[in-house]
């Protein structure tokens, strides 16, 4: 029973925050040169992903670069079919 409302209460948008805090706890870094001067691409802090560009290699990347959940779909996803 709970858990059933707990699946309910998790979106993507819940995940991709918990995943960035993870992953980035000290701060984001660029995950081709790792580089900490990098700077958000958009302003809008509740969706799925969000996309930044390093300042350094200039590579654009989002918290699912380069990790086994790159290639992953979401339901929102367009050409997931749902």
């Amino acid at each position: 029973m709970f858990s059933q409302w707990l699946l309910k209460q998790v979106t993507s948008v819940s995940c991709a925050h918990l995943l960035r805090e993870y992953r980035w706890k000290d701060g984001v870094q660029c995950p081709y040169c790792h580089a900490s001067q990098v700077g958000r691409m958009d302003d809008q802090h509740d969706q799925e992903v969000s996309r930044s560009r390093c300042a350094v290699c200039r590579k654009s990347f989002t918290e699912v670069t380069g990790i086994i959940f790159e290639s992953a779909r979401t339901e929102s996803s367009p050409s997931s079919g749902l």
